[in-house]
């Protein structure tokens, strides 16, 4: 992840979902390629990661969504805690039956392969 800084949205997904890593990585891949439509008032220069990463709560890697703001936009971005609230608000709104189509159709990485490679997608410096 090199030298760059990520706010955590860290939101609420079902919690049939983690049965399966897997499932959790294309899930979180749907919400960051969808993340500006999800949430149009972000910036469109910001972007959102998905990597293996800790927390203070829990004990080894989880996939984890990141969000990175540049310089010239953190004034526009809204309240960390607000993008956590709609992002939760928009995946409880779903049914299972979208969701487990989200999980169906969207290409991502396996767990496996992002513990290995940390973040994805790659991005340069």
């Amino acid at each position: 992840m090199g030298d760059r800084g990520y706010s955590l949205i860290d939101f609420e997904v079902p919690d049939w979902i983690w049965e399966n890593r897997n499932d959790v990585v294309r899930f979180l891949e749907y919400v960051r390629q969808n993340f500006h439509q999800i949430l149009p008032a972000v910036p469109k220069e910001c972007e959102v990661d998905i990597f293996a990463g800790g927390t203070a709560h829990s004990t080894g890697l989880s996939p984890l969504l990141g969000f990175w703001t540049p310089d010239q936009v953190i004034n526009d971005v809204p309240n960390p805690f607000q993008l956590i609230e709609d992002v939760s608000g928009w995946c409880k709104r779903l049914s299972r039956d979208e969701i487990e189509m989200i999980i169906a159709t969207t290409d991502a990485p396996t767990w496996a392969e992002l513990q290995r490679i940390r973040v994805h997608p790659t991005r340069s410096m």
